[in-house]
């Protein structure tokens, strides 16, 4: 797709800085995990110890069966973790578009706007935020951008209530391309980029 084509150097930016945290927080997890099944070990040969006493021949059954619970309790326990790991390296990676110098996120805006114009008078809702601190050339340069395909577009004045990114309206049709709907519109395909960097 490209409407995040913008944003795929920001992301890979902040793989790097995710792999290396991750690592530190994989090898937590993995520390967890290994107490886990320690801990579980050492009640499964306590329970063992106490079978035996009890009932022979089950003895072994019902440690073999507590031993798959363990190892059950320890992937479940890394899952839990790889899934945390993830989801905050693609949480970080949205808090730091949105913390971007203003050269970078406008000229994120205006990629963006140019993939998404089109012929016929748009109006571009940005937040309060991103209003106050618009460059004075922008509104010039999406409207060269709108006037290439055949349109016009002008920002409102009327703050949008979104994190980052914008509204563009068409008449009565609205499209939603503010940050927050790009990420959650390709988080599992973030999600799948992230698993696949930290833990191929």
């Amino acid at each position: 797709m490209s409407d995040l084509r913008g944003l795929d150097k920001i992301i890979a930016q902040i793989e790097k800085e995710a792999e290396e945290k991750a690592a530190a927080l994989t090898a937590a997890a993995n520390e967890e995990a290994e107490k886990i099944l320690s801990e579980a070990r050492g009640e499964a040969a306590a329970l063992t110890a106490a079978a035996e006493k009890k009932a022979g021949k089950d003895s072994e059954a019902y440690a073999e069966q507590r031993r798959g619970t363990d190892e059950q309790l320890r992937k479940a326990a890394l899952l839990r973790v790889r899934n945390e790991i993830i989801d905050g390296v693609v949480s970080e990676a949205f808090e730091q578009v949105l913390a971007l110098d203003d050269e970078a996120y406008f000229a994120m805006i205006r990629k963006l706007f140019a993939e998404r114009a089109a012929a016929g008078e748009g109006v571009l809702c940005l937040n309060a935020r991103d209003l106050a601190r618009c460059p004075s050339g922008l509104a010039g340069q999406l409207a060269q951008t709108a006037a290439d395909k055949g349109g016009s577009v002008r920002i409102s004045e009327d703050p949008a209530d979104i994190r980052g990114g914008f509204i563009l309206a068409y008449g009565d049709i609205e499209e939603n391309c503010s940050l927050e709907a790009i990420f959650s519109a390709r988080k599992d395909e973030f999600r799948d980029r992230v698993n696949e960097l930290l833990f191929r």
